[in-house]
């Protein structure tokens, strides 16, 4: 057991742009809130000889460029790479890992991922999975980081063996990780205020990182020489080319420059009309120091800075608070409606509130602090600096060649400008500070390698739109200047207008004129067809299909799959469309908690949508007493007719054929549109036909048997086209979910009739006479076929169902994006093609029925004892050796198929095909239809022996029609899995009918054939 005293639980991060430090900083706070010890730094800042002495150690990483290290973890990388270090060397240290990457990059989580094996490697026990968040996901990294760091507290519980409860006494509410304190306080009237940050300009003395250019050789000061817009006045965009000088420089076409921008003035003072506003007694010129408490002081922060200072070049101001911000704020307030708000904003549950709060309108940190006026007046120097954000560098890409412009760098910056639903608009902090720089300010700035890796030895092929087109014109440009001759490169351009915002123009053209560039672009808004690249990609498809053949590459910048910025400001998009993607946070929820069937209530009521999937076809042969037997016959009409003689081949027509033709019509044309409103007005119509057939029970029809026989007929046509669109709807909505789901359907369409069976015995037994029996018989189906309507509107509000349902949507979306970024249009179902695919399965289903409706009932019920003393009497042997028989053991079958699935889809077939021996074996048997002279020899005439053929006819049936059934939808592709289910039902039919048809020649095989 270890002591809690002993125990110390460190957190390392690598981190590029502060995410990584922001999350282990939050590991840190959680584990200084439980009352452990914890320590937090960068990699880097680790001495690497520790780490043998280690207990527990929490790495979160992220990764940069093609899968490198972060900068802050480069040292530490290189040293645990060394190959002296034994192999035993972390044989005492438990270790997780979190990874922060970008899904859209190739080597994703790449740095996390080669860490967790080296730590292995050296001995290191995983203390859990490691975690690979993704910025790319609907929730970005959130997704994996909270459930991770959820997982990993239950570990160390479980390992370690100590309390991770929280401790809620005042002294550690607020978790310090720096000792700031006030040295000068210099308070100024509010108009000398406003003219001290109005008033000054930028000096290079005066910026707070300038001093890194003295311990770090790779910051350097750039200087701006020219600040030109390459967008027209008009233009909606405003696209800017800044050119900055700076001595001694090194890059390559395809590198980044990072700069470190500034809050505009106007947000500076903003900032401290706040603070006045909510008497804070913070000025401009308060000066602060701030020293090492928890964790190690940057740089910037170890010598003394004034408050301006601070606010204009430490704090980001455009800062989107997070969760964590909230629940430090709601420490502090003591208003009962902020408090209980801010909580709200903190808690899990609260998340969709704070997603529309905060991301979609992108409110910011000064918004917030507005907005909460009770516990911003709380704030004091010590809390700003728990509830603020340092400013992160922003990279961008390198739009100049030093072949070219010798000891400058170029960038071209999109100036990010959006309207939300706040008032004003929302503006990209460095892009919009960048745009006001004036000749002779300068930068803070340092180079590193880009994503890009070009090999001028090849053909290349450029796809630059807007602004992405930067690392191409510094390749250009560099090799015009090196080689002169550019035949064996092409580039594809693309913006709105030729005259508008065709960036670098002059270069281009030039490029094209004097160095033999193949330039071809796309004005989208320059016609009224939109045109885009991919559009002129394929227009020049011989020229580049040539450049392919000659071993060229294909580089893109702008778009995804390649992004050359990991901010959203690279993008010019707005946050909620980049993470969220318009995803609710029940969806949210739903992705990041997976729910279980709980008591198998959807697989229930899809059992019960199969019952009533079949329960018209059901309830009507099973009630030929009351048809042939009273409202037909001699006995009430005081006719003799044949419409009671011919009724159930009438009956069988009538229902066959519509549902037959409505179940593959549905494929294709589907009926009343989507899934819900076809099941919907199909179950009305079943509804209204029943309650139309009740009323015709309780009618007395006597005098007009005829007009009554017709009336059931066309009603039983409107009855099954309804129920052919129903069921093959069911078989779609099923095909969204798990394999087993589909089976339940079947194994409700098998209980079916058992259950029929069951109600019609019961309706005879209760009832005075056959009308009566007849009415309770029909209302009963009534209110099953109301059950399954009530019940449909419930599974939207099932997780399990609205998770499946979202999966198979956002499959659906995917491939819609996938096709549409080929040029094509949205897709509809490739009929031949699903069918093609799914065709195994759909024989199957077709060979399964076909084989069980040729011999159930007609065979079946016609096969007499051969003993008189076995032990089902001769009076109930066809109910009990046929109906009761087949309904139970197809059952049965049904829910075997549930729990196993064997064999697989390719092998299926065959003992479907073997089945066709049960015709000539149920033949054999003691057949003996009504009205015919069997002359075909009786080779079974053993009771049992019948019985056995039955039972295995039965299962064998409801077993190999659910798995032909659940089979059917995973032939195809998810998007796909509906249309395959329909196809799936449309063979259920088809194989019902050709049966039902070929039954009608057994009797005459027994009497015409013998050996």
């Amino acid at each position: 057991m270890t002591k809690i005293d002993e125990m110390v639980i460190r957190v390392l991060y690598g981190s590029e742009t502060g995410t990584a430090q922001d999350v282990a900083e939050q590991i840190w706070k959680s584990a200084k809130r439980k009352g452990l010890q914890s320590a937090v730094s960068s990699l880097d800042e680790y001495d690497i000889q520790n780490l043998p002495s280690e207990q527990l150690i929490i790495f979160v990483v992220a990764t940069t460029g093609q899968g490198d290290p972060p900068a802050n973890m480069k040292q530490f990388w290189r040293q645990l790479l060394r190959k002296n270090l034994p192999a035993t060397m972390l044989k005492n240290l438990k270790y997780g890992v979190l990874g922060l990457g970008d899904s859209s990059y190739s080597k994703f989580n790449f740095a996390a991922k080669k860490l967790n094996k080296r730590l292995a490697q050296l001995g290191g026990e995983e203390l859990l999975p490691i975690g690979l968040a993704d910025d790319q996901h609907n929730l970005g990294i959130d997704a994996v980081v909270d459930p991770w760091i959820k997982k990993l507290w239950d570990e160390i519980v479980d390992v370690f063996e100590i309390s991770v409860k929280e401790k809620t006494n005042e002294e550690n509410l607020i978790i310090e990780r720096f000792g700031v304190s006030i040295i000068e306080i210099n308070q100024l009237n509010p108009i000398r205020i406003d003219e001290l940050l109005t008033g000054s300009p930028y000096q290079s003395n005066a910026d707070i990182y300038a001093q890194e250019t003295f311990i770090n050789s790779d910051v350097r000061i750039g200087t701006i020489v020219e600040n030109i817009r390459t967008t027209s006045e008009d233009h909606f965009q405003d696209v800017r080319l800044i050119n900055i000088q700076a001595d001694n420089i090194k890059y390559d076409p395809g590198d980044v420059i990072y700069i470190r921008p500034k809050n505009t003035a106007e947000q500076v003072k903003r900032f401290f009309d706040i603070l006045r506003e909510h008497e804070i007694k913070l000025f401009p010129d308060t000066v602060i120091q701030v020293s090492e408490k928890e964790i190690k002081v940057p740089f910037v922060l170890k010598r003394n800075l004034t408050l301006r200072e601070i606010v204009e070049q430490y704090w980001d101001l455009n800062f989107k608070p997070r969760r964590s911000t909230m629940h430090t704020l709601s420490l502090v307030s003591d208003n009962e409606l902020e408090k209980e708000k801010l909580c709200e904003f903190a808690s899990p549950i609260g998340q969709e509130e704070l997603y529309d709060y905060i991301n979609r309108p992108r409110r910011n940190i000064l918004e917030v602090l507005t907005d909460f006026p009770h516990t911003t007046s709380k704030m004091n120097i010590k809390l700003l600096f728990e509830i603020m954000s340092p400013i992160k560098p922003r990279p961008y890409s390198i739009a100049s060649s030093l072949e070219a412009t010798p000891n400058r760098i170029q960038v071209l910056v999109a100036v990010v400008k959006f309207k939300t639903r706040l008032v004003e608009p929302r503006f990209g902090l460095c892009t919009k500070w960048l745009a006001s720089l004036k000749n002779n300010n300068k930068v803070i700035f340092w180079l590193q390698k880009g994503t890009f890796r070009f090999n001028n030895d090849k053909p290349m092929i450029l796809i630059g739109p807007g602004t992405g087109v930067a690392p191409f014109r510094s390749l250009l440009l560099e090799r015009a200047k090196k080689e002169k001759d550019l035949k064996e490169c092409i580039l594809f351009f693309g913006c709105r207008n030729e005259d508008k915002d065709y960036h670098c123009r002059q270069d281009f053209e030039r490029l094209s004129r004097e160095n033999n560039l193949k330039v071809f672009c796309a004005f989208s808004r320059d016609q009224d067809r939109k045109i885009y690249v991919q559009h002129v990609i394929r227009q020049q498809k011989e020229l580049c299909w040539q450049f392919l053949e000659n071993n060229g590459s294909i580089y893109l910048a702008g778009t995804e799959p390649v992004r050359l910025s990991p901010g959203w400001e690279g993008t010019g998009r707005p946050d909620d469309e980049l993470n969220f993607k318009g995803v609710t946070m029940d969806q949210a929820d739903l992705e990041l908690n997976p729910p279980r069937d709980r008591l198998n209530l959807v697989f229930f009521i899809l059992v019960l949508h199969g019952i009533g999937a079949l329960m018209p076809w059901n309830m009507f042969i099973t009630a030929k007493q009351y048809f042939v037997g009273y409202k037909l016959s001699k006995e009430y009409t005081g006719v003799d007719t044949n419409y009671a003689t011919n009724f159930l081949a009438y009956l069988g027509f009538a229902s066959q054929v519509p549902n037959l033709l409505f179940n593959w019509l549905n494929v294709f044309l589907q009926f009343g549109g989507n899934l819900t409103t076809r099941i919907v007005w199909s179950i009305f119509v079943l509804v209204l036909i029943f309650v139309f057939t009740v009323v015709l029970a309780m009618t007395d029809s006597s005098d007009w048997s005829g007009v009554f026989f017709w009336i059931t007929m066309v009603s039983v046509v409107i009855l099954n086209t309804a129920n052919g669109i129903y069921q093959n709807s069911v078989f779609g909505m099923a095909a969204k979910l798990p394999i087993k789901y589909t089976g339940a359907v079947v194994l409700g369409s098998n209980i079916s009739g058992t259950f029929t069976a069951i109600i019609n015995f019961l309706a005879q037994i209760m009832a005075p006479n056959a009308r009566t029996a007849a009415i309770y018989y029909f209302i009963t189906a009534l209110f099953i076929l109301l059950a399954c309507f009530d019940t449909y509107f419930a599974l939207p509000i099932n997780r399990f169902y609205r998770y499946h349902e979202l999966l198979h949507q956002k499959e659906m979306n995917k491939r819609q994006l996938e096709s549409s970024s080929r040029g094509k249009h949205k897709p509809k179902p490739a009929y031949w093609l699903v069918f093609k695919a799914c065709f195994p399965q759909c024989f199957n289903t077709f060979l399964i029925f076909f084989v069980t409706l040729a011999l159930f009932p007609s065979v079946q019920s016609d096969i007499r004892s051969s003993d008189e003393n076995f032990v089902v009497p001769s009076d109930y042997y066809s109910s009990v050796m046929c109906f009761l028989t087949f309904n139970i053991t197809a059952m049965l079958g049904s829910s075997i198929a549930s729990l196993v699935q064997w064999p697989s889809k390719r092998y299926l077939v065959i003992p479907v095909v073997l089945r066709l021996a049960y015709i000539p074996l149920f033949l054999l048997c003691n057949y003996h239809p009504a009205e015919t002279k069997r002359i075909l020899p009786i080779l079974i005439n053993n009771d049992w022996v019948f019985f056995v053929i039955a039972v295995t006819m039965g299962l064998s049936s409801g077993y190999l029609s659910s798995l032909s059934m659940m089979y059917c939808p995973r032939m195809v592709d998810s998007q796909y899995a509906s249309t395959a289910g329909m196809f799936g039902a449309a063979s259920l039919i088809t194989g019902i009918f050709t049966g039902i048809l070929f039954s009608m020649v057994m009797p005459s095989l027994v009497a015409n054939v013998t050996f």
